[in-house]
Parts: C-alpha cells; structure tokens; sequence
C-alpha cells in the first residue's frame, strides 16, 4: 500500500515537473524573441538618429530639413508598425502554446 502510494506520489511530481519544465520552456522562447525585437527596434532607432544628425549637417535649407524629416519619420513610423504587428504576431503564437500547454496539463490530470 504504502509502495502504491509512493509510487503515484513519484508520478505525480515528475508529471508536475516536466509540466512545469514545459512552461518555462514557452516563456524562455517568448522572452527570447520579444528580447530580439526589442534589440532590433533599438538599433532601428539608434540609426534613425545618426541619419537625423547626419541629414541636419548637410542641408542648406529649412525646407530641405522638413522634407528629410518627414521622409525620416515615416520611415520611423513603419518601423514602429511592423514592431507592433511583430510583437502581437509572437503574442498569439505564445497564447496557442501556452493554451495547448493547459490543455495538455488537465487532460494529463484528469487522466490520473
């Protein structure tokens, strides 16, 4: 009785183990990538930045510092539109795995 015992305990520790292995596994791949998106736009923006400063030294006129201005904030803009479509595109996926991860989690426990 006692070794049954044990032995359902067993299981059920390296069940919750590897469940929770699982989870850390999903959240380690969505911090990994939301890391790297984040970098990515940085340097996008730390880029931009060096072309503002490059463009203000070498224009003659105000309309020209307009003109480059709005050609670099649009570029910006985009840059911050595809972050944002990025960022919820690795949202969604990290929703599906951590649904099929509860899903997995209680039919594993109400198969016990």
């Amino acid at each position: 009785m006692a070794t049954e015992a044990f032995e359902q305990l067993t299981k059920l520790s390296t069940n919750a183990y590897n469940s929770f292995r699982a989870l850390i596994a999903i959240n380690t791949k969505a911090l990994e990538r939301l890391t790297r998106a984040q970098q990515d736009l940085i340097a996008q923006s730390m880029e931009a930045g060096t072309q503002q400063l490059s463009m203000a030294g070498s224009v003659s006129s105000f309309q020209d510092i307009l003109s480059g201005q709005t050609k670099l904030i649009s570029a910006q803009t985009e840059k911050l539109v595809n972050y944002a479509r990025t960022t919820t595109q690795i949202l969604r996926e990290v929703q599906d795995e951590l649904e099929a991860w509860v899903k997995d989690v209680t039919q594993g426990m109400s198969s016990r």
